[in-house]
């Protein structure tokens, strides 16, 4: 909201702090980027004097500082550089494996004899791409594209040990209810 409205220093600090307790942040921050690159690049061509511009840069720099916080904080808990990730692999067993699980998934739905909550998590997963898909032709900002567009790719491309959390890692991504509530 305050992205949106053109809060620049409000929008990047709540970014910082919802950075503190959720990676998913990395879609925010990447929204934030682009709708300030959208700002800087409207002001520059309208000459609008440059001291208007810090704010919308700001943004996603004061952004990112929560959860690369986070990362230095878990960093010097664990004695690792990659004390997150390490913790994220070996504690939780989530990583990034590019979609496999969701892959395997659907190949168990498809070709096995799949239980009622596999049939409904592959449901809610193809749903969610392919409404991911049909939001990115409606007219909205590019950055709440970008967002719903972060959150679906790292909800279906990370391994979260536990396929059934899928829908909860898809949450965030509210936008997805879009295209649905205008055919509505």
């Amino acid at each position: 909201y305050a992205m949106l409205n053109h809060r620049w220093l409000a929008a990047g600090v709540l970014a910082l702090l919802a950075g503190t307790v959720r990676n998913t942040v990395v879609a925010l921050v990447a929204a934030l980027g682009v709708a300030a690159a959208v700002e800087i690049v409207t002001a520059i061509r309208a000459r609008r004097p440059w001291r208007e511009l810090w704010r919308p840069a700001a943004a996603p720099l004061i952004g990112s500082l929560g959860v690369v916080g986070y990362w230095a904080y878990v960093a010097v808990k664990t004695h690792r550089l990659d004390g997150w990730f390490w913790v994220e692999r070996h504690v939780c067993n989530t990583y990034f494996d590019g979609g496999a699980t969701t892959l395997r998934a659907v190949r168990t739905v498809l070709t096995g004899s799949p239980k009622a909550g596999d049939v409904m998590v592959v449901a809610v997963t193809l749903a969610s791409i392919a409404l991911a898909a049909w939001l990115l032709t409606e007219q909205i900002p590019a950055a709440l594209k970008v967002y719903t567009s972060v959150v679906v790719f790292m909800a279906v491309t990370w391994n979260v040990n536990y396929v059934y959390s899928t829908g909860r890692f898809l949450l965030p991504a509210v936008l997805l209810g879009f295209p649905v509530a205008r055919l509505l």
